[in-house]
């Protein structure tokens, strides 16, 4: 299920991409050395703000039941 993004997953969305740059960067423009975890929070911010002006949706694929609580669920990647 598709979840919308929450910044409790910041940390560890970042994480991810760190650890796969090797296959994200010929696909992907923001993927690139020096990504950090301020680079997630940004996406995040900006992705809920133009949620809120129904501007952009974009998805998090959570990768615990989408019955949890949101700071219990965990992202594995994005969609939007």
């Amino acid at each position: 299920m598709l979840r919308r993004w929450d910044p409790a997953w910041a940390e560890e969305a970042a994480a991810a991409v760190v650890e796969s740059l090797a296959e994200l960067k010929p696909f992907l423009p923001w993927a690139k050395d020096g990504y950090a975890v301020e680079d997630t929070h940004a996406f995040i911010r900006v992705s809920v703000d133009k949620w809120d002006a129904g501007e952009e949706f974009n998805y998090a694929i959570p990768t615990v039941p989408v019955e949890a609580a949101p700071s219990e669920q965990r992202s594995s990647g994005r969609s939007g």
